[in-house]
């Protein structure tokens, strides 16, 4: 799956989108996907890189492609665009 991000600085040009796929589940234990930058052409902008879920986001996943995708963009410090609008991280509850 691709998904816009807010563009970010990517030698020599800048990342606009995120791929998030190849994933890996432990069922009941977790999973980590391979995530790869884009530049505006769809050219790669990084190294695919495997990022993890938490263990919140991996106890939320309903097997919803686009929450996988937008956890990912987080978990690496970056904004998922999803029509056309910026999602911000979840912000964790205060601690009681």
């Amino acid at each position: 799956m691709i998904i816009s991000i807010v563009p970010v600085p990517a030698y020599p040009l800048e990342a606009v989108s995120l791929r998030v796929d190849d994933g890996a589940v432990t069922l009941g234990v977790g999973a980590n996907f391979q995530a790869l930058l884009l530049d505006a052409s769809g050219n790669p902008a990084s190294i695919p890189t495997r990022i993890p879920l938490t263990d919140e986001q991996y106890a939320a996943w309903t097997g919803d492609d686009l929450f996988v995708a937008e956890c990912v963009a987080w978990n690496m410090g970056l904004t998922p665009i999803v029509d056309g609008v910026e999602v911000p991280a979840p912000t964790p509850d205060p601690a009681p």
